[in-house]
């Protein structure tokens, strides 16, 4: 912020509850209390905020301005998407977890710069950690992964008689994941399940427990070992 080359209005939030805040482009940013957001009126031709703390982005589109935001050791570039990010410049790790669309994640230098060849890409449901100690970008798979909001259709998950396969295949494409499992065993194996608006990791716990297999998360990937169709 005291780099910055330009006017800077800031709002702190010194509540106890989150405050929503509407930018000029139409971008709102719920900052969460304690933190602290810095923002111009993006007549430049990129549009840069910085944050202290913790804010929920849902970012305007605007193909001719993309929208950074700085955030202690790293930056967030998008074009129009929500995302959420927490960071201090007093604490090693930063994170940023995306709810729609897509985002490029960078690490910066004690000045602030990054480099364009070293992003980190993020889509829906997907989160990356940031140590500033080690230099590490650690990705993975957000707590509670939500169905995809582009299409705008709500999958409805009840199922008489349908294969397992065909039931994985749903939960990768409405919450836009990767179930890696063994296709031909589970091709054959029909079950009928209720799974309605479980959460995800819940109705894989569900689906597991019919038949035997369990499940594992590894980086952006989900992995479903053993199982047998016994039904």
């Amino acid at each position: 912020v005291s780099r910055a080359e330009i006017s800077l209005s800031e709002k702190v939030n010194t509540t106890k509850t989150q405050q929503t805040i509407l930018l000029k482009d139409g971008t709102t940013v719920k900052l969460k209390p304690g933190s602290k957001l810095s923002y111009s009126d993006f007549s430049a031709n990129q549009r840069v905020v910085y944050l202290k703390g913790e804010g929920f982005f849902d970012v305007a589109k605007d193909s001719s301005k993309p929208f950074l935001v700085y955030a202690g050791h790293i930056v967030v570039r998008v074009i129009g998407t929500s995302f959420n990010v927490v960071s201090n410049p007093e604490k090693a790790t930063s994170n940023v977890s995306v709810t729609s669309g897509k985002v490029m994640v960078y690490a910066t230098d004690k000045l602030g710069n990054y480099k364009e060849a070293r992003a980190v890409y993020l889509s829906p449901n997907q989160k990356v950690v940031f140590d500033a100690n080690t230099k590490v970008f650690e990705k993975g798979l957000v707590a509670q992964p939500l169905q995809l909001t582009e299409t705008g259709v709500t999958k409805e998950f009840y199922y008489t008689n349908t294969s397992i396969n065909s039931i994985l295949d749903d939960l990768e494409t409405a919450y836009g994941v990767t179930i890696r499992r063994n296709n031909t065993l589970f091709e054959s194996c029909n079950v009928t399940a209720p799974l309605g608006d479980l959460p995800l990791f819940r109705k894989l716990d569900i689906i597991c427990q019919t038949i035997g297999a369990t499940y594992e998360v590894f980086g952006t990937e989900i992995v479903i070992s053993g199982g047998a169709c016994n039904l």
